[in-house]
């Protein structure tokens, strides 16, 4: 008996099921991203996205996401800095780097990212429409939402922005597979749909369903603190707050505030401090209008020699090497032929 509101949804790992309704591909708008992304429609409700952005320039990209995704965006190379605006209203940042999994749903509507100069960047990204990935849940791994792993109420909820997950072994070798496909049209649209149902179970078995039940420490009503946990300490850059004072003023222990940190953001209290301090110091150096010393200042390091050996523990370049090859750049971009 067939259904003519109905499609087939492809085989994953050789499981597969009728009568799902045909729903609209998820929109994604982007401005100035056509020569960056490869979009490959997987099935019904399903699409794969391939990004590379070379290592040149500074790239500054606008987006707007509808029909209410749920992503997972696995970082081979390099970093971005996203800036969005949520469903209701409120503004938020992540920054995305190489080696993690950005897991969420599409609370976020739009925004923009921010590449930084002389970062090559590459990340497979699967996008779902909700129920689709609920039924894919249900059908072939015999799971139900509601009876899922906490991580699953993380992703689905469009409330959690994103969790940043750790991008293990198999799920990147399913990713690299499919950033290195050489297959060309016609036949690489289908190799690549197919390669995408590999990177799926991985994500799936290797890395979701194995958490288990009760293996992720916060409860989703503790969400919403870490999210303020996470604006607390971008807004005291200057003058860190110490683990004591943050639990404190968010009403938590010690214990919970660090294991909570890393589950959810996938690093810790302190490391997510130097990251932002880093990036913020980055910035400011990119301008080309600030000395060392004074970007050291700037994000409350007195000792600068402490602040040069970090920043080139995060970068693998020295503070005063990285702004004179940005003087460098901006000298040769504003040069003018001599009379």
């Amino acid at each position: 008996m067939s259904c003519s509101s109905c499609s087939v949804v492809m085989d994953i790992r050789g499981q597969s099921f009728r009568h799902v309704p045909d729903i609209p591909e998820p929109i994604l708008m982007h401005e100035n991203l056509g020569q960056y992304i490869e979009t490959v429609y997987v099935q019904p409700g399903v699409i794969l996205y391939i990004l590379r952005i070379p290592a040149d320039n500074t790239v500054d990209i606008s987006f707007d996401v509808r029909g209410g995704l749920v992503t997972f965006e696995c970082w081979l190379k390099g970093e971005l800095e996203y800036r969005y605006e949520t469903g209701d209203g409120s503004t938020g940042f992540d920054h995305a780097l190489h080696g993690y999994i950005m897991a969420g749903s599409a609370g976020i509507e739009k925004g923009f990212v921010h590449k930084p100069a002389s970062v090559a960047v590459e990340m497979v990204k699967l996008s779902f429409e909700p129920s689709v990935f609920e039924t894919i849940l249900e059908r072939v791994y015999g799971v139900k939402i509601q009876e899922a792993p906490d991580i699953f109420s993380l992703i689905t909820d469009s409330r959690n922005r994103f969790a940043r997950l750790p991008l293990t072994a198999a799920v990147e070798a399913a990713a690299k597979s499919i950033a290195e496909c050489r297959h060309v049209p016609p036949l690489r649209s289908p190799v690549i749909a197919n390669l995408a149902n590999g990177l799926l179970y991985s994500i799936f078995s290797d890395l979701l369903l194995k958490r288990g039940a009760g293996s992720f420490g916060v409860q989703p009503g503790d969400l919403e603190k870490f999210y303020d946990i996470k604006g607390m300490i971008d807004s005291n850059l200057f003058e860190p707050l110490s683990h004591c004072q943050i639990a404190r003023k968010a009403g938590i222990n010690e214990f919970k505030l660090k294991n909570g940190f890393k589950e959810i953001f996938g690093t810790t209290v302190n490391g997510y401090m130097t990251e932002q301090r880093m990036l913020k110091a980055r910035k400011m150096l990119e301008s080309g209008s600030v000395s060392v010393s004074e970007a050291a200042w700037e994000i409350g390091y007195t000792n600068v020699s402490h602040f040069i050996s970090v920043f080139r523990r995060h970068y693998g370049v020295t503070p005063g090497k990285f702004l004179m090859d940005i003087k460098l750049k901006l000298g040769s971009q504003c040069a003018t032929p001599s009379v």
